[in-house]
């Protein structure tokens, strides 16, 4: 419980713009584990705690509501002079984990969890546009978010990956194809699916996502750094890194962010033995570490007139992006099957080495959009409109590594994606040590 001040003079000061009513006494709790504070429900600023109320978990954690008459007590848990009580109503809420943001109502699937309890999905939209329309205090707690979700037009999409049968509604103003040349709602279908992966970080590592953000900012937005909050200051609205759980836990994670570094690692290193070794760069017999090879490669990059981007699929480029495909995947499958060879077995090599190209195919609906304009029945973009059929662009960049080790991020996992003279990429890895 707390008492507001009169401030005076200090309130003209620092308080200008705000209008000044005061309060009575009022109420705002706090949650406790053990020695921790993990969550309360207002920052009080100019005023004077002039007591406590405890209520145990315990009386709440079945989900009834308590209507409890508490004693008001001092720092040392004794009660205060005069008729220190106050009477309040709580009950105990449960928390929900969500597959995705919308799911369909066919979709459940048979996940055993722990404790003998089988996982129900819930639909995170419905819950949050129910939980904002009915209630009467909002609290807002959030994570950081990495992966590789694209912010952008055609990126929208559910579990169905429709190809036609969302250009009446949801996707008619979201159109999204670059694999045809000319391709637009005009024309209709079939549309880019589009699949992805992100991931929300609590706990610890929510901090490092935090720096990472915050040099970010003022890197690429340095003349507005004024609109970056302070992390200085953040004590003064949340709460800080908790306590971690036992590593046994079942629902402990260990989590470490990856970020990419460019060559600036090595900016300025000396050319010269006597200076180098002034700096402490010396390694090995009389070597250091020196950057004409990458300096080369940078201005090479720099002086570089054509740029291939991806494109049309049967464009120039883009075959000889495919045949270099082809070529790398005959080489992988050459490499198992001598491996194989060399074992004395006789499997396949494609038991142990399998490319998909996840793609959908729909049936013709008589409700469904008709576009005014038609492509060339030649053309492959008039083909699958034929075929009612095209692939699936699987954006996700995620590894899962014998069960047991996953990395998520922005960068697709091979060395040309995360080297870090390119983009600037961010990732998580993470393993349970409890499994």
């Amino acid at each position: 419980m707390a008492e507001t001040m009169s401030a005076g003079k200090f309130q003209k000061k620092c308080l200008a713009k705000v209008k000044r009513t005061f309060l009575g006494p009022h109420l705002y709790a706090t949650v406790d584990l053990d020695k921790e504070r993990v969550a309360r429900t207002t920052i009080s600023h100019w005023a004077v705690l002039i007591g406590r109320a405890y209520l145990p978990v315990k009386d709440i954690i079945d989900g009834s509501t308590v209507t409890p008459d508490l004693q008001i007590l001092d720092e040392e848990q004794k009660p205060i002079p005069g008729q220190s009580i106050i009477h309040i109503r709580m009950q105990f809420k449960s928390v929900t984990v969500y597959q995705d943001a919308n799911i369909l109502d066919r979709f459940k699937p048979k996940i055993h969890l722990s404790g003998g309890m089988s996982y129900e999905p819930h639909r995170c939209w419905d819950d949050i546009f129910e939980a904002i329309d009915k209630a009467k205090h909002f609290i807002y707690i959030t994570g950081c978010f990495i992966g590789g979700l694209d912010l952008c037009d055609g990126r929208y999409d559910t579990q169905d990956h429709l190809l036609f049968g969302t250009l009446n509604d949801i996707h008619h103003d979201d159109f999204h194809q670059p694999n045809f040349a000319y391709s637009s709602i005009k024309k209709g279908g079939p549309r880019e699916p589009w699949h992805d992966i992100h991931c929300k970080l609590e706990g610890p590592v929510a901090w490092d996502v935090l720096y990472n953000f915050e040099q970010r900012w003022l890197r690429q937005a340095r003349f507005k750094k004024h609109l970056l909050f302070p992390r200085s200051k953040l004590k003064e609205v949340t709460v800080g890194p908790q306590k971690n759980l036992p590593l046994d836990h079942s629902e402990t994670w260990c989590v470490q962010l990856f970020r990419s570094i460019d060559d600036g690692a090595v900016v300025g290193f000396p050319e010269k033995i006597e200076l180098a070794k002034k700096l402490d760069l010396i390694s090995g017999k009389n070597t250091f570490i020196e950057q004409s090879i990458q300096d080369a490669h940078i201005n090479a990059i720099r002086r570089s007139k054509e740029l291939y981007l991806q494109g049309i699929p049967d464009s120039g480029p883009i075959q000889a992006i495919l045949d270099w495909q082809r070529r790398t995947i005959e080489m992988m499958y050459r490499d198992v099957a001598q491996a194989l060879q060399n074992k004395g077995l006789n499997s396949h090599p494609r038991d142990y080495l399998a490319f998909y190209c996840l793609g959908n195919r729909e049936t013709k609906k008589t409700e469904e959009y008709t576009p005014k304009e038609k492509p060339d029945t030649n053309s492959d973009y008039g083909r699958s409109q034929q075929s009612l059929r095209f692939m699936i662009y699987v954006h996700s960049k995620m590894m899962i590594v014998d069960d047991e080790y996953i990395i998520i991020g922005s960068a697709n996992i091979n060395e040309r994606s995360m080297a870090g003279s390119r983009d600037s990429e961010i990732a998580m890895g993470a393993f349970q040590p409890g499994f």
